[in-house]
């Protein structure tokens, strides 16, 4: 979940994060971060993984990752998705899907989710789904006191791919 709208330099500043490899799956399997952000991906597992970005050459960080080791990466520009994988494992498959603001959140099991510190104004509200952006927007006015929205989504999930702005 993405509030699209006017937002402050602290918004748009890059950060740090932390993915989380298994021997299994990445955690979360698309990570949203601000444009720009530094991203070490943390492997939890007992096996060493080779972690790539699908049509780039060369591994995250420059070295295959160690069992309880880490590597440093960036996120590029603001809707430039990285597709990772890591060689010899197809499974393993993520997205670092950067954005233009920290005005994001991913949901909770329960469906649910919460976007704090948004400043007052008119943003549109969009979600990225596998790989690309459902049709589906909501106009979200946030207002001095918490605002709430709920999102119903169509029963075939249609992707639009992303589009750099």
């Amino acid at each position: 979940m993405f509030l699209d709208g006017p937002a402050d330099d602290e918004a748009t500043r890059p950060t740090f994060a932390v993915l989380g490899l298994s021997r299994t799956r990445f955690a979360p399997p698309v990570f949203p971060v601000v444009a720009g952000s530094s991203v070490d991906i943390q492997n939890t597992s007992k096996k060493t993984h080779a972690v790539f970005v699908r049509g780039r050459d060369g591994l995250w960080g420059g070295d295959a990752i160690g069992a309880g080791r880490k590597r440093s990466g960036k996120a590029g520009g603001a809707y430039e998705v990285l597709e990772l994988g890591a060689s010899g494992a197809p499974h393993l498959t993520g997205r670092i899907v950067p954005l233009p603001t920290r005005y994001f959140a991913t949901l909770g099991k329960n469906g649910e989710f919460a976007i704090t510190d948004v400043p007052e104004g008119n943003f549109t509200l969009r979600i990225w789904y596998r790989d690309g952006w459902l049709a589906t927007t909501r106009r979200v006015d946030v207002g001095s006191r918490a605002t709430k929205t709920s999102v119903v989504l169509p029963v075939l999930l249609k992707t639009e791919p992303p589009k750099n702005k």
